[in-house]
């Protein structure tokens, strides 16, 4: 934890440390409005810094006027700081620490909603021994609705900036007095290994007949299955996890070769107690992934469903369980696991009737993709959480 045995700390002011470029467009010049929202976004994270901070038990905080040189390179292969400068202000404060801060990413992105992202990093200089602690990163992010009536969004980027360095703030403060830092939040790889699917469904029978083809009683000598093939062939897709705007999601073609290299495939990755973190893991490394996203169909089945009163079939449901997990290659840790359902059926109601709609397989794949998108949400939920 950055912070241990730190009583007294001096925050200088934060600073603004841009790439060349956005997130991928290295050397891409910065329109001045996009620079002015940056220096927005660096004053609010410095009131806020200080602030939070500041309600820390047991930490007293000296706010500092001067800027000291905010760490070179990317912090993981060792940062380039001015320690003289740190302990000079540390002592001439009384402290036992120089917290760092710099605004190294930020981005502003427009798709249906208007979104603005910041991503700082973090130093903790130690006065006595000039240790460095960190990096410690954060990233904030803040969405707006496009309007109703005339063209623009509900908020301006002004807001969005501010939303999204407030965000930061809490997530470099909880790094800072926790060691807890989001896993996507740094500049790493992530792989999706493309789901485990199974090749067949089986068929929930009943006694009247709306299934593509005939079907009997589950549990019978004669139970059936039907081939899904569909499946397996969007396998590499069905799961499509949301990592950030920093984390850079490794090639479908890239996790596929290393774990043909390696002999696994993606059944292999799962057993009845879970996932197997450890082979998981070593897919990672091998693609120099930090972290690695493992998901699988456990169950599918499809059958038949009565109306409301029960008096008659009026086609097929078809349901399917999904597990997912994510795992750190490192250490080979599972950070979060999750099990989501999905269904779908094959005839709606109209004024005339119930009409069909779907074919049973149809109807397994909606339900599929239903599953892996309420596993997306509980992805997107657990890194909610994490964040507040």
């Amino acid at each position: 934890m950055p912070l241990a045995y730190v009583r007294t700390l001096v925050v200088t002011r934060s600073a603004l440390a841009l790439r060349d470029g956005p997130a991928g467009e290295a050397g891409k010049a910065r329109p001045l409005d996009e620079r002015r929202l940056a220096d927005a976004a660096v004053a609010r994270l410095d009131v806020a810094l200080r602030e939070q901070l500041g309600k820390l038990r047991g930490l007293r905080v000296v706010p500092a006027d001067a800027a000291v040189k905010p760490p070179e390179g990317d912090g993981q292969q060792g940062p380039t700081i001015d320690l003289a400068a740190a302990s000079d202000l540390a002592e001439t404060n009384g402290a036992d620490a120089v917290l760092l801060v710099s605004v190294d990413r930020f981005g502003l992105r427009t798709a249906f909603f208007r979104e603005a992202w910041v991503r700082a990093v973090a130093h903790i200089v130690m006065a006595r021994t000039g240790e460095v602690r960190g990096p410690a990163y954060a990233v904030g992010q803040a969405r707006t609705a496009p309007r109703l009536v005339r063209s623009g969004f509900m908020r301006s980027d002004e807001d969005l900036v501010s939303d999204a360095a407030v965000e930061v703030c809490a997530a470099l403060v909880r790094g800072l007095e926790r060691g807890d830092t989001a896993p996507f939040a740094a500049d790493v790889r992530v792989a999706v290994i493309p789901a485990s699917v199974p090749m067949e469904a089986v068929v929930i029978g009943s006694d009247t007949d709306t299934l593509d083809s005939p079907r009997v009683k589950l549990g019978t000598a004669s139970e059936r299955r039907i081939p899904v093939p569909a499946l397996a062939r969007q396998a590499d897709v069905l799961f499509q996890p949301e990592i950030g705007p920093v984390a850079e999601r490794v090639e479908n073609d890239e996790v596929v070769s290393a774990m043909i290299g390696l002999g696994l495939t993606s059944g292999r990755l799962w057993s009845a107690g879970g996932p197997d973190a450890g082979a998981a893991a070593s897919i990672g490394r091998a693609v120099a992934a930090r972290y690695v996203f493992v998901s699988r169909v456990r169950a599918a089945s499809v059958g038949s469903f009565q109306a409301e009163d029960g008096s008659e079939s009026v086609g097929d449901i078809a349901e399917v369980v999904a597990d997912f997990a994510l795992i750190r290659a490192d250490d080979e840790a599972v950070l979060w696991r999750s099990d989501r359902s999905g269904s779908a059926r094959s005839h709606v109601y109209t004024p005339e009737g119930a009409r069909r709609i779907r074919t049973s397989v149809q109807c397994i794949m909606d339900a599929a993709v239903a599953a892996f998108a309420h596993g997306r949400f509980a992805l997107e939920e657990w890194m909610r959480g994490r964040r507040k």
